[in-house]
């Protein structure tokens, strides 16, 4: 079987193609033909040795994939040790939903991750909120204050987003692209009844799979019912995984890059 093996932490020049022992589908699990697999940031800091739960390496990363289980569409995550950088992947069925009608395999390992990390901590809101105004980083002083922050850059950009909450607002701070998250002074927090909330479905996974399982099933829904739709913005060979490494790591991506086995 064909994956891209991350060697060792560095560079994208780290993952390598190469022949590996098939899958083994032990414990109920389900053997799974990948069709594409979705690159995320936390992939490329794992490659950086900056995650916080680091893989024992060499390693296949990749936690979103969509592919052919018993003649099936299919998608979901791969957790654990079953990384969906590869030609198959042994997987949890209970993490698998099924593929819509129409939709690529592309989309389909651009869909779980990205969907589930906003609709889970936004909940009911997301269906009354819009987007109006899109600003750079730079110009986010010139934004009005608004009632809730959805923030994955971290670093300078999620400490600024606190001074545009209303009172009684609420900051999620799901990722960290742009760098560590600094301390944040309760003194902040107190004054304008404001509030900070953090979001790890990784580790959501594991403490409330129902809760997950339930979401899962509402934004397939959406997807199912023409609301939303997952933008695909590059198509890699499993060989090129090195280069859609850099794609994202350089900020040159739109939409999600997927690496096709």
């Amino acid at each position: 079987m064909r994956a891209a093996v991350l060697q060792c932490v560095g560079g994208p020049e780290q993952l390598v193609v190469q022949e590996m022992p098939e899958p083994e589908a032990v414990d109920g699990q389900a053997l799974v033909e990948v069709r594409a697999a979705g690159i995320n940031f936390a992939d490329v800091l794992i490659r950086l040795g900056r995650y916080p739960q680091m893989p024992e390496l060499p390693a296949v990363l990749g936690s979103e994939i969509a592919g052919e289980l018993d003649g099936s569409r299919v998608m979901g995550f791969a957790l654990g040790e079953a990384g969906g950088y590869a030609e198959r992947a042994a997987v949890d069925p209970r993490w698998l939903l099924p593929l819509p009608s129409g939709a690529s395999f592309a989309e389909g390992a651009a869909f779980p991750m990205a969907f589930l990390s906003a609709w889970i901590p936004l909940s009911e809101l997301a269906r009354s909120l819009g987007a109006v105004e899109a600003v750079t980083y730079e110009d986010m002083g010139d934004l009005a204050q608004v009632e809730v922050v959805f923030d994955l850059v971290g670093g300078d950009v999620f400490t600024s987003s606190l001074g545009l909450l209303k009172p009684m607002g609420t900051a999620i701070a799901v990722g960290y692209a742009g760098g560590m998250w600094q301390e944040v002074n309760p003194a902040w927090l107190v004054g304008r009844n404001i509030g900070v909330h953090g979001f790890y479905l990784g580790r959501l996974i594991g403490r409330d799979p129902e809760l997950v399982e339930r979401a899962a099933r509402d934004v397939l829904a959406l997807w199912e019912g023409g609301a939303v739709r997952p933008i695909v913005g590059a198509e890699l060979p499993l060989e090129q995984a090195a280069e859609a490494h850099r794609l994202i790591e350089t900020r040159q991506s739109t939409g999600k890059v997927v690496l096709i086995p």
